[in-house]
């Protein structure tokens, strides 16, 4: 029993350390390649959400991410504004609209991603 207790300790004081710096890395890198795109991390992360999922409305946006609305709408502005995103009206109901990356540029930020690959 204490010896179970003694290795589930060290492999805690292993895994939370690593765990926290392995974090700590990706969100770096993340704000990183934001920043080179010229966008905010949050921005970033949204639109690879909806290269993930797919195009989306901005409410469903903001119950996949729990953003606000409200912040939802300043990341769709700053998305759209630096053609990563496009808004259409919604096939099934004309007054909503639908949220589309745009492929082109969603394939751009992928090359950022190409050192890391082939390291």
């Amino acid at each position: 029993m204490a010896r179970a207790a003694g290795r589930r300790q060290l492999i805690e004081g292993i895994a939370g350390p690593a765990t926290r710096r392995y974090g700590m890395a990706m969100m770096l890198m993340h704000a990183a390649v934001a920043e080179q795109l010229g966008l905010g991390p949050a921005d970033h992360k949204c639109l690879d959400l909806l290269d993930e999922r797919g195009a989306m409305s901005g409410s469903q946006l903001a119950a996949a991410t729990g953003l606000t609305s409200g912040a939802v709408t300043g990341v769709v502005a700053r998305l759209e504004r630096a053609g990563y995103l496009r808004r259409e009206p919604d096939p099934r109901d004309g007054r909503k609209q639908v949220l589309r990356p745009v492929p082109d540029r969603v394939r751009d930020i992928g090359e950022l991603f190409g050192p890391l690959r082939s390291s």
